[in-house]
């Protein structure tokens, strides 16, 4: 018994979890053990041999951990309870004029979030801690740190956060109307989320943070994470021309395809697994022992429909991805 066919036995005797089991096999894969090194392994006990296991975990991920550690230590001084000074918590709103469609926000330790709302313009609610122990002042400083600029159009806002004083942290409620041009939207620590949203084109990016689109119709997408997991459910719609998502050390799950839209797709993961299930979809696996990237075409119930077909790119590095129809 190879230890692939261990760790399949340890899962069949319910010592190790479905997700445990993925992982294991992913890593073992990616940096195989001698014949006579896996020989040793299998006179252990399970115990030994999950510790052995672990390990070539450990040797796969490690580079990536690295790299999160020195993202998170680089951002981490900016972070409001890294501060011993008084902070207050403090809002303000910006009324955009009927005519922005465009819209491109920055900010830092904070999160986003995308809603749709019945009125005709776009109306943003910043939060904000600041570092001071008076609201006056707080207010002050968070009106003076939003940078913006606007040429028609097109409306740009970034949050401009203080190392030793100022902002400390800034979170952004956004509220569109029913149609959008472009959203862009940015943040250094935190998550983003996005619901309902109807546009030409939305881009979502954090740093550190998860990331997730529900029930939207948008005509491209780009959703992008170093370290956080992204989901996009029920948002490929027949309005959908290109889906990009990028991980670096998380899990991506695609579900919700729209009956009225064709797919052709690529999914990836350097260690990990890639799972596309549902009758509608046709595969074809690189490597069928390693599940590691695959080519799927989503073939909707109305096969006769004449419209390109939507190109989506799902990638991650260290983690799995899961395409649902």
């Amino acid at each position: 018994m190879n230890e692939r066919q261990k760790i399949l036995e340890l899962l069949k005797e319910e010592k190790i979890t479905v997700e445990q089991a993925d992982t294991l096999l992913a890593a073992l894969e990616h940096n195989k053990t001698p014949r006579s090194a896996a020989s040793k392994v299998l006179e252990k006990n399970p115990l030994d041999e999950l510790k052995n296991i672990g390990e070539k975990v450990s040797s796969a991920v490690a580079q990536s951990l690295g790299e999160w550690r020195k993202t998170v230590e680089q951002q981490i001084e900016n972070w409001p309870f890294n501060n011993n000074a008084s902070s207050v918590m403090v809002s303000t709103e910006v009324v955009l004029p009927d005519e922005v469609e465009n819209i491109t926000l920055a900010t830092s330790n904070g999160d986003m979030s995308v809603n749709v709302w019945d009125e005709s313009y776009v109306r943003l609610v910043v939060r904000a801690r600041v570092k001071t122990d008076s609201l006056l002042e707080g207010k002050r400083v968070l009106n003076k740190a939003l940078q913006s600029s606007q040429t028609e159009a097109d409306y740009e806002l970034v949050v401009i956060h203080g190392h030793k004083d100022g902002v400390l942290g800034a979170g952004i409620d956004v509220y569109v109307p029913k149609q959008m041009g472009k959203i862009h939207l940015r943040t250094q620590n935190g998550n983003l989320q996005g619901d309902s949203v109807h546009a030409l084109e939305l881009d979502l990016e954090t740093v550190n943070g998860g990331v997730w689109l529900d029930n939207s119709a948008v005509k491209r997408i780009h959703l992008r994470t170093q370290n956080g997991n992204v989901d996009l459910h029920h948002s490929l719609s027949e309005e959908t021309k290109t889906v990009y998502v990028s991980v670096k050390n998380g899990t991506i799950d695609c579900r919700g395809f729209s009956s009225q839209l064709r797919v052709k797709g690529v999914a990836k993961s350097v260690v990990g697994r890639v799972d596309v299930t549902g009758d509608q979809f046709i595969t074809e696996f690189e490597d069928k022992n390693r599940q590691r990237s695959v080519r799927f075409e989503y073939i909707p119930l109305n096969e006769a429909l004449e419209n390109d077909a939507a190109r989506v790119q799902l990638e991650t590095r260290h983690g799995s991805v899961r395409v649902r129809g």
